[in-house]
């Protein structure tokens, strides 16, 4: 199912991309 597999993966992606955007803001909150 191609169709699943594109949702599935930008899905994971998008997620990926949040959990490296709230890594940067703990390091930057961290160092303050």
């Amino acid at each position: 199912m191609p169709f699943l597999k594109g949702i599935y993966h930008s899905y994971s992606s998008d997620n990926e991309m949040i959990i490296k955007m709230n890594d940067t803001y703990d390091r930057y909150f961290f160092t303050m």
